[in-house]
């Protein structure tokens, strides 16, 4: 279970004279690129290193607040075009970089990834160049899984449709319903459910299953259905 929101650098780029996260693009805000912003600390990101290192586990599961794939707002032309939210793994990519250069290193079996934060369902495939497609040069290096919220609302769903299209890495979104996660694992694979309601104002709303994901042992990357 990592902590990614009391060790982390301050906001990159934020309003004058006002605090807090910022949508920004990434050539308008060089201040995001600077290598020493850190998003776990140095201490934990030690304590994730080893960890992983040492791993004797089938699946490892890293349990954390916010989207850590990349989460464009735009579509990207050309590298610094992306328009980003810097309260996320967005506001922190030097971080994130870092921590895909660990898990690759670490050789961890099946990393997963589960997030939340965003108030949307997201499932995306994590690699070290989003925005180019996988392959043996860019793998994809672990799998996340972003549930939503509960009761909290979002932004239309027709929204969303728009960043799963400018964001290729991201194979799923729906934020027109509220809900959570069901993950059933076993050896030979891990199995997600998304599971909306129907009615959150009812406390006997039907709950629904709107879209299932596997993801196979020794095979990163999303399986849907």
């Amino acid at each position: 279970m990592l902590d990614d929101r009391q060790y982390r650098a301050q906001h990159a780029c934020s309003k004058p004279n006002r605090g807090g996260s910022n949508s920004v693009t990434t050539r308008a805000c060089p201040e995001l690129m600077q290598p020493g912003r850190s998003m776990l600390g140095s201490e934990q990101e030690r304590w994730l290193q080893a960890g992983l290192a040492q791993s004797p586990a089938r699946w490892n599961i890293l349990a954390q607040q916010t989207l850590m794939a990349q989460s464009s707002q735009v579509p990207v032309l050309r590298p610094g075009d992306e328009r980003v939210w810097t309260d996320g793994w967005d506001g922190y990519p030097m971080a994130r970089q870092q921590l895909l250069d660990t898990l690759q290193a670490s050789r961890a079996r099946n990393p997963l990834v589960l997030s939340g934060d965003v108030h949307t369902f997201y499932a995306t495939e994590l690699s070290r160049n989003a925005m180019r497609a996988a392959s043996r040069s860019n793998p994809v290096l672990a799998t996340e899984f972003c549930g939503t919220s509960v009761t909290s609302s979002s932004r239309p769903q027709a929204r969303t449709a728009e960043y799963v299209a400018m964001n290729p890495h991201i194979k799923y979104g729906r934020s027109d319903k509220r809900g959570y996660m069901l993950l059933a694992i076993t050896p030979e694979k891990t199995t997600v459910l998304f599971q909306g309601l129907d009615n959150v104002r009812d406390s006997a709303s039907n709950v629904a299953t709107l879209a299932s994901f596997t993801v196979r042992d020794g095979k990163a990357g999303l399986q849907q259905g």
